[in-house]
Order: structure tokens, then C-alpha cells, then sequence
């Protein structure tokens, strides 16, 4: 491949063996300005460097980075622990696990950040703050829930309100996204967690994200909406995870995997504005679902492994530059065939790269003149 370089983009990747395993919301995005989005490639190739990681110890291989005063933080789901790296990778050592004990969580987490002198951990029942040692924790619920739980449970299932009910939000994984805002209230991204939901009355109504006050103890405010693409009458189950990254002003930029635009966002993610242009995909057919949660779940794997579509999203404010990930999707769907990963490069609203990258990459922090990134070991086709 060619390459082209007028502006230099350097990237640190952290590799490891790891395998990944409010309404009216239409009006809302028909009425933002678009802003005009050219094309002028002058980045066709990126350099990367990459650090193996050194672990004697078991891991699953479903988790997410954080990068932390020269630590590399790895949240291993399964095992329910956060393993320490150097900065070259060496191991250092190991915190939490499953259990009730000062330095314990009780089930698998789902996304962490780092918050003051420590840390905010969520799991879809719980919210735990840590120290820096992860020791002296303190824990609360996600929600307030009322007394008698299963009556609450079975009222919100007869009569879903995704636009008012907290109680149906867990956070999602996928990638995880939890931000400190301010005193002891944080960012959280969520999904519903009724599966029942995933209709027409979810796309119109649901919330993406939302604040959860740690002091309370519950989610206190729903934020954000889906755009018109999802609004036509099915779902998208597969398709149904948002992006989002910290942008000027306090707002944010948010994406879609179906949906080629950007979003200019205020801190409550209303959308003002619209960027972008579609990747090099080859396959963007969604297959469209009834409320037929057992389909839906059978082609939901399917779905993702061979489909075009935006999966993730990351705003540098120091050089305007915007980097969004996506899947190119299969062109033949064969077994053998890999779902390729591709990323466009923006500065300000002009696209001026879109290059490969390796599989299921997530960039996660700035470090110097270094991207920090996850991804799968394989060598990049030129």
C-alpha cells in the first residue's frame, strides 16, 4: 500500500493473545445541521508498534484496557480480576476476584474507570468503588429498586417505558463505556436489559446512556436517543450499540454501527450536528427482526461476523482528529473469510485517511505522540 504521509499518526499497540469473545427522538436528529464532509486521503498507511504482554496466569480473554500513571490495566470479565502491566508489557500483578471480601466484587463487571484516587467499577446489579490498591470498597446498587422486586419486575415488563424507567437500563459491554463527570456522578453507557424491548417502541423511546449518581446509588438521569435509521419499524439487535467520545465544549461525538454519520453532541448526547462518510463496507443488508427474541438471538453472532459496521469511536482534542473503527463485512460470507477492520481518520470534518488496522481494534488512551490500542496479532495486508 501506498504511503502518504503529510501529517504523521504514530500508534502504540497494547497486543495480547487474548481471544474478545427522551422521546420525540426523530425531531431531534432531523433537525441538526450537516456539515459539509470532503475526502482528501493523504494518510493511506499507518505505522504500528506493538508490546506482547508477559502473563504466567490463566486469563479468560473477554475484557477491556485502561492506562492509568504509566500502568496498564487489563479487566479480565470472566475471572472477574484486573491484571497490572508496565509500560513494556511486563506483568506486575493482580487484584479483585469473586467473592464478599474488602478487595472482592460478586459477578462479572462490566465496565471501570478511573476516578480520583481510585476506582469505579460497574456490574449489571452493583456499582463499587475501589482505592488505587483496589481495597477499601464500597458498594451500591445500579438502580433504586422498590421492596417487592418481582412486582416491579413484572408491571415494567407488562408496560415498558424505555423513556422514564431506569430499572430496564444495565450498563453495556460492548465496549464499555463509564466517564467521571463531576463530585460522584459519571457517564455510563446502557442497554436494556429486556430483551423484549428490541422493537419499534425501543427505538423511539430508549435512552443510549445515562448519569448514575454514586452517592444515591442509582441512575438518576436517562441520556441520548436513537437516530431515524433505526426508527423503520424493526431491529436491529446486532446493530443497536452506540459510540461515543468526549469532544469541545463539554459535548460529545456519537456514532452508530449502521448509521455513516457522526453526531455533534451537548453533554446530555442531543445531537446539534452530523459529520461523515461511509467506510469501504462491503455488506451493510442488516437483516431486519420482529420482536422474536429467539430469532434474534440465533442471528445475532451471524450477523456481527459478516456485516459492515461502525464499532468504535475515538476523538483526540489536541490535533481535532476523530478515529473511527469499523468492520468492512465479508465478501463472500464464507467460513474462511475474516470480517476485516478498517479505520477512518478525520481532521475536523474532512476525512484524510482510511486504513487497515487489525482485528476487533479499540483505542483506548493518548500516550505522547501514541495512540494506546487493543487488537488481535495478525499482519496487516497491504
Amino acid at each position: 500500500m501506498k504511503n502518504i504521509t503529510t501529517w504523521s499518526l504514530g500508534l502504540y499497540l497494547i497486543y495480547s493473545t487474548l481471544c474478545q469473545c427522551t422521546s420525540d427522538n426523530e425531531n431531534a436528529y432531523e433537525k441538526i445541521k450537516k456539515h459539509a464532509t470532503h475526502k482528501n486521503i493523504i494518510i493511506e498507511h499507518i505505522s504500528i508498534d506493538t508490546v506482547k504482554v508477559n502473563h504466567f496466569l490463566c486469563r479468560s480473554g473477554d475484557g477491556f484496557w485502561k492506562n492509568v500513571k504509566d500502568t496498564l490495566y487489563y479487566f479480565d470479565r470472566e475471572l472477574g480480576v484486573v491484571d497490572r502491566y508496565s509500560p513494556d508489557g511486563d506483568f506486575i500483578g493482580r487484584n479483585l476476584g469473586f467473592g464478599q471480601g474488602p478487595g472482592e466484587i460478586l459477578d462479572e463487571f462490566v465496565s471501570a474507570c478511573a476516578y480520583k484516587d481510585g476506582w469505579i467499577v460497574a456490574e449489571n446489579r452493583y456499582v463499587y468503588s475501589f482505592n488505587e490498591e483496589f481495597k477499601e470498597k464500597r458498594i451500591k446498587t445500579l438502580v433504586n429498586w422498590e421492596k417487592d422486586l418481582n412486582a416491579q419486575k413484572e408491571r415494567i415488563i407488562k408496560n415498558p417505558k424505555p423513556s422514564e424507567q431506569v430499572e430496564v437500563y444495565t450498563p453495556e459491554c460492548n465496549p464499555p463505556q463509564l466517564m467521571h463527570l463531576s463530585d460522584n456522578k459519571f457517564l455510563m453507557k446502557v442497554k436494556s436489559s429486556y430483551p423484549s424491548l428490541f422493537s419499534l417502541q425501543f427505538y423511539n423511546e430508549s435512552a443510549i446512556a445515562a448519569i448514575y449518581d454514586f452517592d444515591k446509588g442509582s441512575i438518576v438521569k436517562l441520556l441520548g436517543s436513537y437516530p431515524p435509521i433505526y426508527q423503520d419499524g424493526y431491529c436491529y439487535p446486532a446493530f443497536s450499540n452506540p459510540y461515543f467520545t468526549p469532544y469541545k465544549n463539554g459535548g460529545y461525538l456519537l456514532t452508530f454501527p449502521m448509521d455513516p454519520n457522526i453526531y455533534l453532541c451537548n453533554e446530555y448526547l442531543e445531537p446539534s450536528g452530523s459529520f461523515g462518510l461511509p467506510g469501504e463496507m462491503n455488506d451493510t443488508k442488516y437483516s431486519k427482526y420482529s420482536d422474536n427474541e429467539e430469532l434474534a438471538h440465533s442471528e445475532f453472532l451471524k450477523e456481527l461476523n459478516q456485516k459492515g459496521y461502525n464499532v468504535s469511536l475515538f476523538y483526540d482534542s489536541n490535533r481535532d482528529i476523530t478515529l473511527r473503527v469499523y468492520k468492512t463485512g465479508k465478501v463472500n460470507n464464507s467460513i474462511t473469510e475474516n470480517n476485516k477492520s478498517r479505520m477512518q481518520i478525520y481532521k475536523g470534518f474532512e476525512l484524510i485517511g482510511d486504513v487497515a488496522v487489525p482485528d476487533n481494534f479499540e483505542i483506548f488512551a493518548i500516550k505522547g505522540d501514541y495512540y494506546l490500542a487493543d487488537g488481535y496479532i495478525n499482519a496487516l495486508e497491504d
